[in-house]
C-alpha cells in the first residue's frame, strides 16, 4: 500500500494531464470553422464525442485509483492495529484530526484538478479561462480549508491558510493583469498595484517557511550544543572526583 500511494501522489497528476491534452483543441480566427488540437496544430481536431469520452474516463479513473481509493482505504484501516496503521499510512493521516484522516486525498485531487486545468486550457492559448479555473479551484479549497481546519496543530492550519489565501489572491492579481490589455478600465493605477500584491504574497510565505526552517534548525543546534555541554561538564565532574 506505501509503494503505491508514494507512487499515485507523485505521479498521477502528471500522468492525467498527459492523457488530457488529447482533449482540447483550437482555431485561429474568430469564426474559423476549422479546428486543430491543441498540442499538434497540425492534426484535426477530434469528434466531439472521442474528446468528451477521455476527458470522463479521465476524471472517473483518477477518481478511483488515487482520492477515492485512498479515503476507503483510510477509513477500512481504523480496525488495523495502530502500529501497522502508523507504519502503512502515517505519512498520509499524520498530522490530521482524527474526524478528517482523509483530508490528503483532497490535497491529492487538487494537485490533480491543477495540473488537469493547465492540460485543458493552456496558459498561452486560454489563458483566462486558465486562471478563472485556478480561482474555483483554490477558492474552493481555501473554503474548504476553513470550513474543516484538517490539522491538529493550530499553527499547521493558520500557515495552510495564510498558503491558499495568498495564492487566491495572487490568481486574481494575475486575472487583472490580463485582461488589462482589452478592458479600457484597467490602467496602471489599479495594474501597478496588482503586480506589487502578487509579487508580495509569492514571496511571503517562502519568507515565512525559510524563516521556520532556519528555527528549526537553530534549535536542533541548540539543544546538541547544550547536551553536548551537559556532557562535557558531567565528565569533567567525574574525573574530579576520581
Amino acid at each position: 500500500m506505501k509503494p503505491y500511494a508514494i507512487f499515485i501522489n507523485c505521479f498521477l497528476p502528471d500522468l492525467l494531464g498527459a492523457v488530457l491534452r488529447y482533449v482540447p483543441c483550437m482555431h485561429f480566427q474568430a469564426g474559423y470553422r476549422a479546428r486543430f488540437s491543441t498540442y499538434d496544430v497540425t492534426a484535426a481536431c477530434p469528434w466531439e464525442l472521442y474528446r468528451y469520452t477521455i476527458l470522463a474516463a479521465t476524471i472517473l479513473l483518477g477518481a478511483v485509483v488515487g482520492p477515492v481509493f485512498w479515503v476507503l482505504v483510510i477509513k477500512r484501516s481504523s480496525k488495523w492495529q495502530p502500529d501497522e496503521r502508523r507504519e502503512v499510512l502515517g505519512f498520509l493521516t499524520s498530522g490530521y484530526k482524527e474526524a478528517c484522516e482523509w483530508w490528503e486525498a483532497g490535497v491529492l485531487t487538487r494537485k490533480c484538478l491543477l495540473v488537469m486545468a493547465a492540460s485543458l486550457f493552456p496558459m498561452s492559448y486560454s489563458p483566462f479561462l486558465f486562471l478563472t479555473s485556478l480561482l474555483v479551484i483554490m477558492g474552493t479549497s481555501l473554503t474548504l480549508h476553513t470550513l474543516a481546519w484538517p490539522y491538529s496543530s493550530d499553527v499547521l492550519n493558520q500557515l495552510e491558510l495564510a498558503v491558499l489565501t495568498s495564492s487566491t489572491i495572487v490568481i486574481l492579481c494575475a486575472m487583472i493583469l490580463t485582461l488589462q490589455p482589452i478592458v479600457w478600465t484597467l490602467d496602471y493605477s489599479i495594474t501597478h498595484p496588482a503586480l506589487a500584491s502578487a509579487l508580495l504574497l509569492l514571496l511571503s510565505p517562502f519568507v515565512v517557511l525559510l524563516y521556520l526552517l532556519l528555527y528549526e534548525v537553530r534549535k536542533k543546534e541548540s539543544a546538541m550544543i547544550q547536551r553536548g555541554f551537559s556532557t562535557f561538564c558531567s565528565g569533567r565532574e567525574s574525573n574530579g572526583m576520581r
